[in-house]
């Protein structure tokens, strides 16, 4: 999982929130609105599922388009926390 107090930046490094909560089955990201949004264990090893599988993720897509989420804060704090395992291609995500 994200360790509490990491920043989730966009592609482009805006802040789109902190982690505040971690407990191993999921974390809260902290928007800077105010507003939170809970990336669960389970949606990051669907995500490392579809990578495994050779899957390129679409940017800012719902999962039945080819992505992640149409939410950005969504997709990537998903990404944090595939960490290292992935990697932007500039046309989308990949296992790395």
């Amino acid at each position: 999982m994200v360790a509490i107090n990491t920043r989730i930046l966009s592609r482009k490094g805006k802040v789109l929130g902190i982690v505040t909560e971690s407990n191993g089955k999921s974390f809260t990201l902290t928007r800077p609105t105010g507003k939170m949004v809970k990336i669960t264990a389970g949606k990051i090893l669907k995500t490392l599922q579809r990578l495994v599988s050779g899957e390129t993720l679409r940017y800012q897509a719902n999962p039945g388009d080819g992505g992640i989420s149409y939410t950005v804060a969504i997709e990537r704090g998903v990404i944090a926390g595939l960490g290292d395992q992935v990697t932007d291609t500039g046309e989308g995500y990949v296992l790395a």
